[in-house]
């Protein structure tokens, strides 16, 4: 409780008004919003995009499954300093492995630096060959989940068959 809801209750106790204190949940929807997104490294040469995370919040996790959604096609690799971070502290789910879950491409920071170094004219073959791999392991990668638990996958409607870098949405 907040100290304005316990200072609320302490008044309507006094006033002898008997309360509830919240009850009951009510659902509801947030209305399409349209949202853009713009990536942290595009190499044009190879379609690839690069998103770089230090810390991978819900909201942002959320952001990806959108952006995904909408753009089914879009080589997007998510790229973290330390991908065995935990999502909350309290959950056994690592960055990576939440990627993986979603059939996201992910690579620590570290091996994508030494893959470029290693392999600077052929590391896009490379990790197309793994992206390959890991959506086919993962669900159907960029598909959410919407509020009844049912699961949302290719372009939906708010696409409206758009797909450019220009016009990303996310939530």
């Amino acid at each position: 409780r907040s100290g304005l809801e316990k200072n609320f209750g302490e008044f309507l106790r006094a006033e002898g008004i008997g309360f509830k204190f919240e009850p009951r949940r009510y659902e509801f929807l947030v209305p399409e919003q349209l949202r853009h997104y713009t990536p942290d490294f595009e190499i044009d040469e190879h379609l690839t995009v690069f998103e770089t995370k230090g810390k991978f919040t819900s909201e942002e996790r959320k952001k990806m499954l959108h952006v995904l959604n909408c753009h089914p096609n879009l080589n997007l690799w998510m790229v973290f300093p330390r991908p065995q971070n935990k999502i909350t502290k309290s959950s056994k789910t690592t960055y990576g492995s939440w990627c993986s879950d979603h059939g996201i491409p992910w690579i620590g920071l570290e091996e994508l630096k030494q893959l470029i170094k290693d392999n600077k004219k052929n590391y896009a073959n490379i990790l197309f060959k793994r992206r390959k791999s890991m959506v086919l392991k993962g669900c159907n990668r960029g598909g959410d989940k919407t509020p009844s638990g049912t699961r949302k996958t290719g372009h939906d409607a708010t696409n409206r068959g758009r797909d450019s870098k220009k016009d990303a949405r996310t939530v």
